[in-house]
C-alpha cells in the first residue's frame, strides 16, 4: 500500500465572531416605553428596538445608528449588559437603556407605561422572550 502526504501552509486566520445584536429599551421623559409594533399571524405584536451588530461596529455604534434611523433623539444611553438567548440565530444581545427619548419625526410608535407593558407580556402581545429578560434586567 502506498501513502501520499500533502503539506498545506496556512497564511490566513479567520476568527469566527458570535452573532451579536443590540436591544434598546427607550424611555420617554415621562417614563413611557417606546415599542416597535408589527403584525404577525394576524395579531398585533410589540417589542423593544433590536438590530444586528455589523462586523465593523461596536454595540454602542449600533444603538446610535438604530435610534437615528428611527428618528429618536436621546439624552443618555446606559448599558445593562448581555443576554444570552437559549435558541435562535443570535448568540448574544447587548441590552441598553436610552433615556429622555423624544420622537423627532412623524413616525408613530407604541408608547406604554410599565403597567401596560407588563399587561402586554401577560396577554401575549409582547413578541420576544429576550425582551422579557431585558425588562427584568432593567427592573433589577
Amino acid at each position: 500500500m502506498r501513502h501520499t502526504y500533502v503539506r498545506i501552509d496556512v497564511d490566513e486566520f479567520h476568527v469566527i465572531q458570535p452573532r451579536q445584536a443590540v436591544m434598546v429599551l427607550t424611555l420617554s421623559p415621562t417614563g413611557e416605553f417606546f415599542l416597535e409594533s408589527f403584525i404577525s399571524q394576524n395579531r398585533l405584536q410589540v417589542d423593544f428596538f433590536q438590530e444586528i451588530v455589523q462586523g465593523f461596529e461596536q454595540p454602542i455604534d449600533t444603538v446610535v445608528r438604530l435610534l437615528d434611523e428611527r428618528g429618536l433623539v436621546y439624552e443618555k444611553i446606559d448599558s445593562l449588559g448581555p443576554i444570552y438567548p437559549k435558541a435562535g440565530s443570535i448568540d448574544v444581545y447587548h441590552v441598553f437603556v436610552a433615556g429622555e427619548v423624544k420622537n423627532r419625526t412623524t413616525r408613530s410608535f407604541v408608547m406604554v407605561n410599565l403597567e401596560m407593558l407588563l399587561k402586554y407580556m401577560e396577554i401575549g402581545v409582547f413578541a420576544s422572550q429576550e425582551g422579557k429578560q431585558a425588562l427584568l434586567k432593567y427592573l433589577r
